[in-house]
């Protein structure tokens, strides 16, 4: 299995890209870690005044001032100070927070090669004045040519949606950039149109750093309904490929731009499939045969499918539950409201 990070590259410069923008005092110990373990290491990890970590396959490792990596923080702890990570964010943006007003928003940051800067406003989100508490900076991974054989098996008979779930950090992404570039490419037969709507820079990269397939349309850094009925104005795609499903507003506007018959592949936070039949957005779009099928992620090992289940399947699990099908806006509206808001709702219309 060959592990990328880039297109033709191999991880190393990738990180290196991040080693770049580190204050000095930060970049040499951080450098040599990431060096010393160029494929195993996920994210990297500074909170103020807080021993800095990174997360890879071996769980935390804390870092010494030497660049050491430990299972507990170290007496000698690299440590990430204010100014440090305030530091860090203007050298990411390139001086230019105005370049990046909408994603500093959001509080997160897209480098150019893919890596995504997650930011904790310490004076709230979009407040870079205010302080920086902490950033979570993730490296994604591209595991290109691992063979995905129940994932497949579903994209070659692809006719109806595939929701992709997972813990945080199980792999989401990397599975979402493999069924582009397996129906792109037509490796389980006929070549399929694809748009990747990208609203977080992370499926294709900035400038394209991941290849998602010949066939494959991005757009990049747009709201996704937006994004959505661009596609289907303009590209005629077969399948839309989109990131994580938030909130209600998401869930709807994903109606409102795919009651055209085109395919959606997306993803969901959900650490198995009883937490994920409980979560409103999905038997919203469960109710209206958004899906077919849905692919688990295995939570302890990144990448890892441990099981794909069919509508059948899934509609047997939600009535096990308790629950019942979510029919209209107004259920998922009320489904989201504070409970006490909810309950005078409901006794209201009593």
């Amino acid at each position: 299995m060959a592990v990328k990070t880039m297109q033709g590259g191999d991880g190393v410069k990738q990180r290196s890209d991040i080693v770049g923008v580190l204050p000095k005092r930060l970049a040499g110990p951080i450098e040599r870690v990431l060096r010393a373990h160029p494929g195993d290491v996920f994210e990297l990890r500074l909170i103020r005044d807080r021993c800095a970590f990174l997360v890879c396959g071996e769980g935390l490792r804390f870092l010494s001032v030497g660049g050491v990596p430990f299972p507990e923080p170290p007496d000698d702890p690299l440590t990430a100070r204010e100014e440090d990570l305030e530091e860090l964010l203007d050298r990411a943006a390139g001086y230019s927070g105005f370049a990046h007003e909408e994603e500093l928003r959001q509080s997160f940051l897209t480098r150019p090669d893919g890596t995504r800067i997650g930011i904790a406003f310490s004076g709230g989100p979009g407040r870079p004045r205010a302080g920086v508490g902490s950033l979570c900076i993730r490296f994604p991974v591209a595991r290109e040519g691992e063979p995905q054989p129940l994932l497949d098996g579903v994209l070659t008979a692809l006719s109806g949606g595939l929701l992709i779930a997972g813990a945080p950090n199980t792999g989401k992404t990397t599975l979402l950039r493999h069924c582009c570039r397996f129906l792109s490419e037509g490796l389980g037969g006929r070549r399929r149109k694809v748009c990747a709507v990208d609203e977080r820079r992370e499926l294709a990269g900035a400038n394209g750093a991941f290849d998602l397939g010949g066939c494959t349309d991005v757009i990049a850094g747009q709201d996704k309904r937006e994004a959505i009925l661009t596609a289907l104005r303009l590209l005629s795609p077969e399948v839309i490929v989109c990131d994580e499903i938030g909130s209600a507003r998401e869930t709807e506007c994903l109606l409102e731009g795919l009651n055209s018959g085109v395919i959606l592949i997306a993803s969901l936070h959900a650490r198995d499939l009883t937490q994920l039949v409980r979560r409103q957005q999905f038997r919203r779009l469960f109710a209206e045969n958004v899906f077919a099928h849905v692919a688990l992620l295995a939570p302890e090992q990144k990448g890892v499918l441990r099981a794909v289940y069919d509508y059948e399947e899934v509609a047997h699990e939600i009535h096990r539950c308790g629950g019942a099908f979510l029919r209209g806006a107004a259920d998922l509206r009320l489904a989201e409201r504070p409970a006490e808001e909810a309950r005078g709702a409901a006794g209201a219309a009593g």
